[in-house]
């Protein structure tokens, strides 16, 4: 965390791995090489409201069968308030804010989603899009 002039504070990391099944020499499933995330967050109104942009990078992954997810960036956003009246806490979050279509790998042959019947294996698994969760805290 970096704290800025004006109260703002971001983060930024950045992780690498390149995992390997040693028996096989094949690259294992469900493991991305490169994940990034970074985020600000800046006060709006004497130190009560902030606004938060984050974004977030997977790497494309391998699922079971072998077929790759892509990669994906994803941005998500939060206004906060803190000790709005004395008490109360508001936070609204928009998640995946532009709706960013994504797979995640999942499911092998012993554990897997078969939607609707029984011959079909969701190996890639859809996430969800965008969405609004709103949080309210009274603290007494």
């Amino acid at each position: 965390m970096v704290s800025l002039p004006g109260g703002i504070e971001g983060y930024l990391n950045f992780c690498t791995a390149k995992t390997t099944n040693l028996a096989t020499g094949a690259r294992l499933t469900n493991s991305p090489e490169y994940l990034l995330g970074a985020g600000i967050t800046v006060p709006l109104w004497a130190e009560k409201l902030y606004v938060s942009p984050a974004i977030r990078f997977v790497d494309q992954r391998s699922a079971y069968n072998g077929v790759d997810t892509d990669s994906y960036f994803l941005v998500n956003l939060s206004i906060t308030t803190a000790k709005l009246f004395d008490s109360l806490d508001l936070s609204l979050h928009v998640f995946n804010l532009f709706d960013e279509e994504y797979l995640v790998p999942g499911g092998d042959t012993e554990f897997n989603y078969r939607p609707g019947t029984s011959d079909y294996i969701y190996f890639n698994i859809p996430q969800e899009g965008r969405s609004l969760h709103l949080q309210i805290a009274y603290r007494f």
